[in-house]
């Protein structure tokens, strides 16, 4: 939904999606939680989307593998996009950029590099279910 960094509205967002219609709508994120000792890769889904949940499984798997983070799960969420846009939907969240030692591997162009491939991964495996 975005090409550029500029604010797109959530309701934006959901409504070109819902025009698309796409296999799988995939937001990224960078996590944020008040202790900075908390860390990790999850994934949200919104319930009942089994396809979502599925994928979030797998690209999880793959997160954790490329990126050496931990494995915090696939949890349900009633987060807006999951829950307005009419496709499967996973929010990914790579790591947490409150914590010290995942925000200095976020600064790394690396680390997009190696989160993206892992999606990508995580995808494949989806698809080719392996």
């Amino acid at each position: 939904t975005r090409t550029k960094d500029v604010y797109v509205s959530l309701s934006k967002r959901a409504s070109i999606a819902n025009k698309v219609r796409p296999d799988f709508f995939i937001s990224i994120h960078q996590n944020f939680f008040a202790n900075p000792n908390i860390s990790g890769s999850e994934i949200y889904y919104y319930r009942g989307d089994r396809e979502g949940e599925t994928l979030g499984s797998f690209i999880l798997r793959e997160l954790s593998l490329a990126l050496g983070t931990a494995p915090r799960g696939t949890k349900i969420a009633d987060f807006y996009l999951l829950r307005e846009i009419r496709t499967s939907v996973i929010q990914v969240e790579v790591g947490f950029i409150t914590n010290p030692e995942e925000e200095k591997m976020m600064a790394l162009e690396e680390f997009s590099e190696k989160s993206a491939l892992a999606i990508l991964k995580g995808l494949i495996r989806y698809y080719s279910y392996e």
